[in-house]
């Protein structure tokens, strides 16, 4: 199914400015969670739930990391975080082997950020051998609102023209030679290159790791379009990761990806841009032009293939998302997420002899992976044994695992729904799964109840919801998506 491409944060964030100069995008608008109280420390105050740094109620640019450390040092303060401790918290059960320089980099990002000095601090007390420390008294505070400050409109207008002037003439003569900087460096494409192996790898950590690269990259060359391209796209692979952080991760995505584009327009950048619209907006025609943008650049861009089929398949094109899913598996033959998506697209569209093969293929790639099974049981219609058996193997591997009884007269029985709601209610599975799973047992308020709260949580899948087979038996009884999302581009 295509939701390793399409999971998404049940809390929503406010969007990060996280570059300097760069301002909030009007054309994504998302959601906002609120914490009640904020720590504050001389001109700052820090957002403990959504890690977000202001200074007199305007937003500080601070990348995912960094803000951990803020928060530590803050919650420790006066007290020492050791480099140790850091270490761990950013980093957990890591063997990244650059990861002293990762640290050393999230507190130049930091102290960058806070206007602070290692030489003469301010704020963040280096002990050396030791660790870090906030010198300055931590105090709770109200948070910031949104109409904390008022500018004239002209006076905005008139600043926004002269930095675009100054911008102009600044970058007139020097636009060429900077773009290309991270290539031009040896140390740098190093960097790079090993960004791109991390990533590769397609693991948490890894991204994880990738992500401290391109940040002590940036750190280095700030004009680098091409670590803030990678910036972009890691966080956007994080995003799809990391439900509880998704829409903050989106939002750092789209900064980093506009910031990238106005020095050089990358593939990685566009792709970013392209996740961030289908998974963070839930707008797949707005994401399949970014799709598009990044294969004009790169035409063997594994992840714009594949962002690019969930986007078609969310529009209903079902057939043209299965050619894209099947370049991608062309293109990276070993691509467990390309043969899944491939098979689940090819069950939205009603060939499921085709889709059995493909579910079965994805299997044999990776058997871990419980979706793949689920998708041999719906196209194995004609083979209830195997399809009895894909199910078991469904279940055994999904977060609510096997037991006597799920399985009844060849079908699916509710008590995995059943269990399936307690991960739902702890955020740690989402709404819409637990809907499918009771659709496939067939409890029709349990499954208008579920949708409903996939509706509410925005969740991505919920795009798939006309075409996914799961709720076949009830579709008649069931609100349409239209109905659901009355806002929605969507028929």
């Amino acid at each position: 199914m295509p939701y390793p491409v399409l999971q998404l944060a049940q809390n929503q964030h406010p969007g990060l400015a996280c570059f300097p100069g760069i301002a909030d995008n009007p054309d994504m608008t998302l959601s906002i969670k609120q914490s009640k109280n904020l720590l504050s420390f001389d001109q700052f105050s820090f957002d403990p739930e959504t890690l977000e740094l202001f200074k007199q109620h305007q937003r500080i640019a601070l990348a995912p990391k960094p803000a951990q450390l803020l928060h530590a040092l803050i919650k420790t303060a006066p007290g020492v975080v050791s480099r140790a401790n850091a270490q761990t918290l950013l980093w957990p059960n890591s063997a990244f082997i650059e990861i002293e320089q990762g640290l050393n980099a999230c507190v130049r990002q930091l102290r960058t950020a806070l206007g602070d000095n290692a030489n003469s601090p301010s704020y963040i007390e280096t002990l050396p051998k030791r660790g870090y420390r906030l010198i300055v008294p931590v105090r709770v505070a109200t948070e910031p609102t949104a109409n904390a400050r008022y500018w004239p409109t002209s006076m905005v207008a008139g600043l926004i023209l002269f930095i675009i002037a100054i911008v102009v003439l600044l970058n007139w003569n020097n636009n060429k030679v900077d773009q290309d900087l991270a290539t031009q460096n040896t140390k740098s494409l190093e960097y790079l290159t090993r960004a791109q192996a991390l990533r590769d790898r397609n693991q948490n950590e890894d991204m994880e790791n990738a992500l401290a690269l391109y940040e002590a990259l940036s750190l280095e060359l700030p004009r680098s379009a091409a670590a803030l391209a990678g910036k972009a796209f890691t966080l956007s692979q994080l995003a799809v990761r990391n439900w509880s952080s998704a829409q903050q991760n989106y939002n750092l995505a789209l900064e980093f990806a506009r910031a990238a584009d106005t020095i050089q327009p990358l593939p990685d950048a566009a792709a970013a841009q392209g996740f961030a619209q289908l998974n963070g907006a839930l707008n797949p025609e707005l994401a399949l032009a970014h799709f598009q943008a990044a294969l004009k650049l790169d035409n063997n861009h594994i992840d714009a293939y594949l962002g690019m089929a969930a986007a078609l398949s969310a529009l209903g094109q079902h057939s043209q998302a299965i050619d894209a899913a099947t370049t991608a598996a062309r293109l990276s033959p070993r691509s467990y997420s390309a043969r899944s998506d491939r098979c689940w697209y090819m069950l939205f569209d009603d060939r499921y002899a085709e889709a059995l093969d493909a579910c079965s293929w994805a299997t044999e790639i990776d058997g871990n992976h419980s979706f793949s099974y689920l998708g041999v049981a719906l196209a194995a219609e004609n083979d209830p044994q195997r399809a009895e058996q894909a199910l078991q193997n469904y279940l055994l591997h999904s977060q609510v695992q096997f037991k006597s009884g799920d399985i009844q007269n060849g079908g699916i029985s509710c008590n995995p729904a059943a269990r399936m709601v307690e991960h739902a209610e702890t955020g740690k599975t989402s709404s819409y799964e637990t809907a499918a799973l009771y659709a496939l047992c067939g409890q029709l308020e349990q499954t208008r109840f579920w949708l409903m709260q996939a509706t509410q949580e925005q969740y991505p899948a919920i795009m798939y919801y006309p075409a996914d087979p799961r709720f076949d038996s009830l579709r008649s009884q069931l609100p349409s998506l239209k109905t659901l999302l009355p806002t929605s581009p969507f028929d």
